[in-house]
């Protein structure tokens, strides 16, 4: 007798719950399968998703290899063997997936398991990052594609193409919408388009916030998000008002937690009322003082270098050393 074994690990967990939600479903009705394919997209898909937990930065001819030592037929089912799962395949899929418009196959696939699990929509955080890519990524004029081109690049490589990933998350983390934007654009006018797109698929509780960072606060922006809709946001500094804020000597109010204190206030910016809390914390004045006197002393050693070297010049008049003097001192003090 011939004994073999195969592993199904976590794997297995996610393929049951991939089933149990019924995500294989949805796919089936947006891009069923056609012609003569061994296999459905959404026994495909599901392959993506494994192979996402621990081989998702491989080429796509080596996929295969990913699923040699599991239980392939097990966890994609009868007949599903390893070399199905060709990069000839999964390039079908993923042609599939974008023909459909992968933003709104995933808001159906969530709106799917909303129905399953009611993980709730009180907190939802909008963001943007941006994936840095290697290769040239021409792009063809006159194609709805986005473009992976150069922009500014949150993960610090201002060298490689990218590409910007917007998403919305509940309070406990849980992706509710993904939509990707060309490497160039505005995270400002991303915020915004992503938050009234997923307003517009997604029923959420009359009292839910939007939290995004400052990036969403424009006076167009929040002229532009409805009056029922709340949300939170960090007022940028660059705004008069802010600054003026800033600088006023305000009563602060010491919170529960004693390490900061808080200031509220009233604003009417753009024509739309709002509460603005000010925020004192104690852990970072001390950690801003430590910066600042680490800098007063660089430049303590900085200036006294250049003084030193000044004061070892020979010049030829009173008016050239005057002159060098002068200049010294607009540089330096």
């Amino acid at each position: 007798m011939k004994i073999s074994s195969a592993i199904v690990a976590h794997h297995g967990i996610v393929a049951g719950m991939y089933d149990d939600l019924g995500i294989g479903t949805i796919i089936d009705e947006i891009i069923p399968k056609q012609g003569q394919h061994k296999l459905a997209h959404s026994v495909v898909l599901k392959a993506m998703i494994l192979n996402a937990l621990g081989f998702n930065e491989r080429r796509l001819y080596i996929f295969p290899k990913f699923f040699t030592n599991l239980a392939t037929e097990r966890l994609l089912g009868p007949g599903v063997l390893p070399e199905d799962l060709n990069d000839d395949v999964l390039g079908r899929t993923l042609d599939k997936i974008y023909e459909a418009n992968s933003t709104d196959l995933f808001l159906k696939i969530v709106l799917q398991v909303m129905q399953n699990i009611p993980f709730g929509t009180q907190l939802l955080h909008a963001d943007t990052t941006s994936v840095s890519v290697h290769g040239n990524y021409e792009h063809i004029d006159g194609t709805p594609a986005i473009q992976i081109t150069y922009g500014h690049t949150k993960d610090n490589r201002p060298d490689l193409k990218q590409f910007v990933l917007s998403t919305i998350t509940n309070q406990h983390g849980i992706p509710l919408f993904a939509k990707t934007y060309s490497g160039n654009a505005s995270d400002k006018q991303n915020l915004i388009e992503s938050i009234q797109q997923f307003r517009e698929a997604v029923q959420v509780p009359e009292d839910a916030y939007f939290i995004a960072d400052s990036a969403l606060y424009t006076a167009e922006n929040i002229r532009n998000l409805q009056q029922d809709l709340h949300w939170i946001t960090h007022v940028p500094s660059t705004i008069t008002e802010v600054k003026t804020l800033l600088h006023a000597d305000v009563p602060m109010t010491r919170g529960r937690d004693t390490r900061y204190s808080f200031y509220e206030t009233r604003s009417e910016y753009s024509g739309i009322p709002q509460k603005w809390i000010l925020v004192h914390s104690k852990e970072m004045q001390a950690r801003k003082e430590k910066t600042f006197e680490k800098s007063l002393e660089k430049l303590d050693v900085q200036t006294a270098k250049s003084f030193k070297k000044l004061m070892g010049l020979e010049f030829a008049c009173e008016k050239d050393a005057q002159v060098a003097a002068d200049y010294w001192e607009n540089n330096h003090l």
